[in-house]
């Protein structure tokens, strides 16, 4: 397409073994939209934070290790992204993100 992004077909298998493995992690992503600083708030550790465009390709990649970090992301484009964050536990957590670079 006219951004550069393929088509590209995924298919994600899950297997559950107990509710326990299902246990959602609370993560507060704010201000969203943000002008290029994100502060992140968790009750497990972040280990680790990505961002990618919507084309899949990651654009941001930062090791943390915190309950509350703060990502400076001004040298990002301003659009939508998407923010996959690894908590200490393994457990993942993926949402979307608006970015106004002024």
């Amino acid at each position: 397409n006219e951004a550069g992004c393929s088509s590209i077909s995924l298919e994600e298998y899950l297997t559950i073994t107990g509710v326990d493995e299902i246990a959602k992690v609370e993560l507060v992503v704010y201000p969203n939209p943000s002008n290029g600083i994100i502060h992140l708030r968790s009750e497990i550790i972040i280990e680790s934070v990505e961002i990618y465009d919507l084309c899949g390709r990651l654009v941001f990649s930062e090791l943390v290790d915190a309950l509350n970090p703060t990502l400076s992301v001004f040298d990002l484009a301003t659009g939508s992204f998407v923010l996959k964050t690894k908590f200490e536990d393994g457990r993942n957590s993926t949402q979307e993100i608006s970015l106004l670079v002024r």
